[in-house]
């Protein structure tokens, strides 16, 4: 071979070698990259592996990793540099600047000293990281733009990993909610009487209807002695499993305080006590809690901060709204008044909650106690149950909504 060609070849492979050998270790960074991703490392040790290829290998010591925490916050995992406060304060400046772009963004040096290139790491055509370089050295092997190019690579493989784990964590998260409140709702519906004493005394029925599932609403009917009957509608404060689960311990309690021979205002007191010792003063429960007597066919009841129910009784319609505050609010109730009123055949007692009259419609207007107090009126001789279905039937038309704003509730009891 002549000397000219040997030289040419081992010029030739003089360049070949290190670029070869460059590419092998590039080539054995992406695969203990992805064996890291497919141990399920943790983003802190995915970070790492890329701070010592970027710091070793690059030598580029201005850079940041800039990813996405959820769906409206961002956090700077990754900094070297000379800006110490760029941790706290900076980074999110960068996000707002750059959250649109899908390339490699040259920054101006003026604008931008510690950094050059703002890297984009997109999912789905969504931006979900950031990695900004600066300083980059250049050589013969590796141009700046083979270098992120490269950095573009791992940092993509990282930062999708991580994405994508967040993404499968929150449908985990999401999915054992989901169970938790249909366990809830379940629990809650089991709470909720569906069946009522059949006698020649009453005609009882009720509605329910929770909001998205689950709701704070309660009502009972509670056989205290062969003649006298414990009923209340309760409305406690908030939504979900904390609603539902104060709303069993409140049926539990009253189960029990009403066999104790107590009057009614005693039970009232003592309830109030029970809330008050279970919720601390954060939650609240409005109760309308009644006790009929069919032997003097008498009502007494107390209307703990409720909407009124109504009795119809010889076509006269009675708002009873005499009663104490709301439960759970006070050590002491400052006052607790109760009512009597004198029941006769075919009196009808209406019981709700506020999902009722306050269902709206398309101009916002509330169904109301206005629309409620004529419709009972006008069909208080219908059977409990049907009265119940022509009201809620209304209450649809009027609104022409398929989802309400708040649990519907209605207990209604006809004396015969």
């Amino acid at each position: 071979m002549p000397f000219d060609k040997i030289e040419y070849y081992k010029d030739r492979l003089s360049v070949i070698e290190p670029l070869f050998s460059l590419k092998q270790l590039q080539f054995n960074q992406l695969l203990e990259i992805t064996q890291a991703v497919n141990y399920n490392l943790p983003i802190s040790a995915l970070v790492r592996i890329l701070e010592g290829i970027i710091l070793a290998q690059f030598e580029i010591k201005r850079n940041a990793l800039i990813i996405k925490k959820n769906s409206s916050e961002w956090e700077c995992i990754s900094y070297h540099g000379e800006n110490e406060s760029f941790l706290k304060e900076n980074f999110k400046e960068y996000v707002q600047r750059y959250k649109d772009i899908q390339y490699i963004t040259a920054l101006n040096s003026y604008d931008e000293p510690e950094f050059e290139f703002a890297i984009p790491i997109t999912l789905k055509g969504e931006s979900i990281a950031y990695m900004l370089v600066g300083d980059i050295p250049e050589d013969k092997l590796n141009t700046k733009e083979e270098k992120i190019k490269f950095i573009q690579i791992i940092s993509n493989i990282i930062c999708v990993a991580n994405e994508n784990k967040r993404l499968t964590d929150l449908e985990v998260n999401q999915k054992l909610i989901q169970k938790d409140l249909e366990l809830a709702s379940e629990i809650q519906r089991l709470l909720i009487p569906r069946k009522f004493p059949k006698n020649e005394t009453f005609d009882i029925a009720a509605f329910y209807k929770p909001f998205r599932g689950i709701g704070g609403d309660y009502y009972d009917f509670i056989p205290v002695s062969f003649y006298e009957y414990i009923f209340c509608m309760c409305d406690i404060s908030g939504k979900g499993i904390a609603a539902a689960m104060l709303m069993a311990n409140f049926q539990a309690n009253l189960r029990i305080i009403v066999k104790q021979n107590l009057s009614l205002k005693e039970i009232v007191a003592t309830l109030n006590k029970s809330v008050l010792d279970l919720t601390k003063g954060e939650s609240f429960i409005t109760v309308f809690i009644g006790l009929i007597n069919t032997k003097t066919m008498e009502l007494e009841y107390i209307n703990a901060g409720h909407n009124p129910s109504y009795a119809m009784i010889d076509k006269k319609i009675v708002p009873l709204k005499t009663g104490c505050t709301i439960l759970g609010a006070f050590d002491k109730l400052p006052f607790i008044h109760s009512e009597k009123i004198a029941l006769t055949p075919s009196s009808l007692i209406v019981s709700y909650t506020d999902g009722i009259t306050e269902s709206s419609n398309a101009e916002e207007e509330y169904y109301g106690e206005e629309r409620l107090v004529p419709f009972i009126e006008k069909n208080h001789e219908e059977p409990p149950s049907l009265f119940n279905l022509k009201l809620i039937d209304e209450i649809v038309n009027f609104s022409k909504k398929d989802v309400f704003d708040d649990d519907l509730s209605l207990l209604t009891i006809r004396i015969l």
